[in-house]
């Protein structure tokens, strides 16, 4: 079965699934929602999983199209952190 939703509906899930926050003095994204604990860091430019475990657990939540899904929802979630790519 396919679903199609809003961008906007897709973030608010992400949002209320991850309920992400930032931490700049330790450059760390902290998920106080499913994920509990740090699911990543802001390297360089980017974002970077925090393992491989982080990475497959969001994968299996939003799919195969995960990567992108959360560099937009990042990019709109902290506007004022430069995140161009995901690294896994």
């Amino acid at each position: 079965m396919k679903v199609i939703i809003s961008e906007n509906r897709m973030f608010g899930i992400m949002d209320s699934i991850l309920k992400l926050s930032y931490n700049p003095e330790t450059r760390e994204f902290y998920s106080d929602g499913v994920i509990d604990g740090v699911i990543g860091y802001k390297y360089k430019n980017g974002f970077t999983y925090g393992g491989y475990h982080v990475d497959d657990m969001v994968s299996n939540i939003f799919g195969e199209n995960t990567d992108e899904l959360l560099l937009i929802y990042l990019k709109e979630k902290f506007p004022n952190l430069t995140i161009n790519k995901i690294n896994n």
